[in-house]
């Protein structure tokens, strides 16, 4: 006599065997068309990084400052400040320095108030921000450099009360931001002397 339950285990198994499967080839397909589908802009930004020691030297103080970073996202990190603060007229100095305070270059840092980030974008912050992309790299400094810009036209050009209002009215705040500012500043000039290696490689930059 045929076991009913028998077989219906083992049918469900089968299920499960075949949904697995599935769910593997599509994980691997997915996995294989995120590097083909970077592969040009990996070289375009090795192209950008081998011809600007400032990124390359931005990159090496970030490690010194989080060393357990891998030094290839700090090497994307470096892009994205310098290129994205030169694309709108910000001191990098200044996105450095908030960077410093805001998450101590902790890419996935998360505040009880749901700020996220290196530069703890928020949702509240008057410039429009798609959650699921709050702790990529580019689409981060990206927000954030917007939100501050934001601030500093609300601040008529004023630096010192814009980094007030990024943090929401801390009135101390600035000095903070300018502490490591200034100690970003001594590292450049200690090392503008020294030959930088320009020959950084990046593997994977998420631009999406």
């Amino acid at each position: 006599m045929i076991n009913i339950n028998k077989l219906s285990w083992i049918g469900a198994f089968v299920i499960i065997i075949l949904l697995s499967g599935l769910a593997f080839y599509n994980i691997t397909n997915a996995s294989i068309e995120y590097q083909e589908g970077f592969e040009v802009v990996i070289e375009q930004l090795k192209v950008e990084i081998e011809v600007d020691p400032e990124i390359a030297l931005l990159s090496k103080y970030i490690k010194t400052r989080k060393t357990a970073t891998p030094q290839e996202i700090c090497d994307i990190i470096a892009y994205e400040i310098i290129t994205q603060s030169k694309l709108n007229h910000i001191a990098d100095d200044i996105i450095v320095g908030i960077i410093e305070i805001e998450s101590m270059w902790n890419v996935y840092a998360k505040s009880k108030a749901g700020a996220k980030g290196l530069m703890q974008i928020l949702l509240e912050d008057g410039v429009e921000i798609l959650p699921e992309k709050a702790f990529n790299i580019s689409y981060n400094i990206e927000k954030g450099i917007a939100i501050f810009k934001s601030k500093l036209k609300k601040a008529k050009g004023d630096v010192t009360l814009a980094l007030k209002y990024y943090v929401g009215g801390d009135p101390e705040y600035h000095k903070a931001v300018y502490k490591y500012l200034g100690k970003y500043t001594l590292y450049k000039i200690s090392n503008s002397s020294v030959e930088i290696n320009k020959q950084i490689k990046i593997r994977v930059i998420d631009k999406g």
